[in-house]
C-alpha cells in the first residue's frame, strides 16, 4: 500500500514540480511499526 502510494505521489509531484518530501521513508515505518503492533495484540 505505502509503495504505491509513494510511487503515484513521486509522479504526481514530478508532474507539478514539486520536491517530494524526504520525511515519507520515516512516516513509512511508523505506520509499518504500529501496524505491527497492533496486529500482535
Amino acid at each position: 500500500c505505502c509503495d504505491m502510494f509513494r510511487a503515484y505521489s513521486k509522479k504526481v509531484a514530478s508532474l507539478l514540480d514539486f520536491n517530494y518530501p524526504d520525511y515519507d521513508e520515516k512516516m513509512t515505518d511508523f505506520i509499518q511499526n504500529n501496524y505491527t503492533k497492533l496486529s500482535q495484540e
